[in-house]
């Protein structure tokens, strides 16, 4: 699979720098002549959570793979898609929680920035009491809910890492 994936590295590179662009961008990108593309902030979503999710597989085959880390997670959080905030949830907790040693130093390189720290925290905190909130209300409800892209459990135990590392009590 890996050899695959770096056959088409110079492709990958090329999507990744125009994704980053996108990303960028909080407004519509079409031009003032053309029509607004529908959807914008979805799209931007995805592309930012698109980003994690290339930089967390392919961190061995992205020689830029901080700066790239660096701006996925300034681009935190997702404002319209709630659906992919879960995902990139999972991503954050999959970082903390990596047995990948050079997984888990670039991201405690990144989060050193207090910003970035100060988000990550956040967001997690934010998407544990969306959980509890969602478990206590479909308690209540004869409806079947979707399982979570990732549990409090996983969450907490990435919150307790992540202040176990900065030394600080979250």
């Amino acid at each position: 699979m890996l050899h695959k994936c770096a056959a088409l590295y110079p492709d990958v590179v090329k999507l990744a720098q125009r994704l980053t662009l996108a990303a960028a961008s909080p407004d519509d990108p079409s031009d003032t002549t053309g029509p607004p593309i529908e959807g914008w902030a979805y799209v931007r979503d995805n592309v930012i959570s698109a980003m994690g999710k290339f930089v967390y597989r392919l961190l061995d085959l992205i020689p830029n793979c901080e700066e790239q880390l660096d701006s996925f997670l300034s681009k935190l959080p997702l404002t319209d898609d709630t659906a992919e905030m879960a995902v990139v949830v999972k991503v954050l907790v999959d970082f903390i929680l990596s047995e990948n040693v050079k997984r888990k130093q670039l991201f405690a390189k990144c989060v050193a920035d207090k910003q970035h720290h100060a988000n990550v925290v956040s967001i997690l905190r934010s998407q544990s009491e969306k959980l509890i909130a969602e478990a206590k209300n479909s308690s209540n409800s004869t409806k079947a809910t979707p399982a979570p892209a990732v549990s409090v459990d996983r969450i907490n135990a990435a919150l307790h890492a992540l202040s176990q590392a900065s030394g600080q009590q979250l």
